[in-house]
């Protein structure tokens, strides 16, 4: 697993104009959005990206030069784990292999001194041992086009995902996840420390389960996603910026007969503290989060604080520490509820073996409470304990050979939910040059 904080010390060595802090980075940081996409134990949140730096540097490093065009090869053979519990269910466990193998490629180009775009085509293969019925295709698609003016910083992509990914704490289990996605982002500086931002996302989620292949229903999450949010941005000493916003969010669910309709629509507003040096960075993230259902639907209304952060800084020549925190709410398959909140923290130690070679480690503890939607419903509440490594090795300059473990434990204070998942697992990657986006 690549250490989030190496990669911010490569990119946070070049100079950064202030523009391209306050617009390129909030622009592709991630957002609190009213749900929150799963993110399993130990993927910890990665400092703001430098866009524009980002995008240099992968078009510098790309293997073949077109004449304008700049082409980055990339393969990968990952996720080559056996998972002691491959549809994560409380009970009997079912072990299985599973490995993800892919090939494609990433272009970037520049229409002017000023745009930029990217394209990329990375087709891949999910492949499992046993369950014939989870292998297939699937893959990350998408164009982009980054314009980075004297005040103004402009980015629009559309994106299409077919992967294998977690959907849920309830079930933790490997499952396909389709996402179609456009977006539009800028900001403008109005003064060298005032900025203003605003963006507009349009998501569409699904997945393809197969049910007779004991996969959970998680279909039932399918659901389309509208986000607009806008505010302000101050600049303080010391790396330090404060933002803030609010956030529209519309929420349509795909309903099948017998599906429950959790479709809801809310406003809330959102603080934003980062500040990023060369040997540490601080993002956080608190949103008044609103959420009421639309007509028709049976979502519990939610009223509450949602929060994300996430600190790394650098300990010693070799040591990199980091911790991490959230608190989101996320849609459930468990019967008579509406959804769950989940809260979690955890921190991780990175090591740098040597110059090719690095090793990280985390540990993870939250819980998630239950809201119930029907009267009668027991409350729920489920605890969770979670702890991993792994370890990296640098073949080349764009290729990688990576080793890890985790494991989780799902305690619930209700009879016949507590679970465990244990993956040992391998990876081997080649990108001929830098990701860029």
């Amino acid at each position: 697993m690549q250490n989030p904080l190496a990669s911010f010390r490569r990119k946070a060595g070049r100079p950064l104009a202030f523009l391209f802090f306050v617009g390129a980075a909030s622009i592709a940081a991630p957002a609190l959005a009213q749900f929150d996409e799963y993110r399993p134990p130990g993927g910890l949140i990665e400092p703001p990206a430098d866009r524009k730096g980002a995008l240099d540097k992968a078009a510098d490093e790309a293997r073949w030069h077109l004449g304008r065009v700049r082409v980055a090869p990339w393969w990968e053979l990952r996720d080559i784990e056996y998972i002691d519990n491959a549809f994560g269910a409380p009970g009997a466990k079912n072990g299985d292999i599973t490995a993800t193998v892919g090939a494609g490629l990433r272009a970037y180009f520049h229409t002017g001194p000023k745009i930029y775009w990217a394209v990329r085509a990375l087709p891949e293969y999910v492949w499992w041992q046993k369950s014939t019925e989870r292998r297939r295709l699937g893959g990350r698609y998408g164009i982009g086009a980054f314009a980075f003016w004297n005040r103004l910083t402009v980015e629009a992509t559309g994106e299409r995902t077919q992967e294998q990914a977690f959907l849920s704490p309830e079930v933790a289990a490997l499952a396909r996840a389709e996402s179609s996605r456009g977006s539009l982002g800028l900001a403008l500086r109005v003064t060298d420390r005032i900025s203003l931002f605003g963006g507009f996302e349009k998501i569409a989620l699904r997945s393809s389960v197969s049910l007779s292949a004991g996969e959970a229903p998680f279909d039932q999450f399918d659901r389309d996603e509208t986000l607009l949010r806008g505010g302000a941005r101050y600049r303080l000493p010391r790396g330090f910026s404060i933002g803030l916003g609010v956030e529209r969010a519309v929420v349509d669910f795909v309903v099948d007969p017998g599906r429950p309709d959790r479709s809801s629509s809310g406003t809330s507003p959102f603080l934003e503290l980062r500040q990023q040096n060369e040997d540490h960075f601080f993002d956080l993230e608190v949103a008044s989060r609103s959420a009421d259902p639309r007509p028709g639907s049976s979502f519990v209304p939610f009223d509450s604080a949602t929060a994300k952060l996430a600190a790394g800084w650098k300990t010693g020549h070799r040591l990199t520490s980091s911790v991490y925190g959230s608190r989101g709410i996320v849609y459930t398959l468990a019967a008579g509820y509406s959804y769950l909140q989940d809260d979690r923290v955890g921190a991780a130690l990175g090591f740098e073996i040597s110059s090719r070679t690095s090793a990280r480690a985390f540990v993870e503890v939250g819980r998630n409470d239950y809201r119930v939607a029907i009267p009668g419903t027991p409350e729920r509440r489920d605890d969770l304990r979670a702890y991993g490594a792994s370890l990296s090795l640098a073949t080349g300059r764009s290729s990688s050979v990576g080793l890890r473990f985790s494991r989780q434990e799902i305690n619930s204070d209700l009879p016949g939910f507590d679970r465990s998942v244990t993956a040992i697992g391998a990876g081997i990657t080649f990108r001929g040059g830098n990701e860029g986006w």
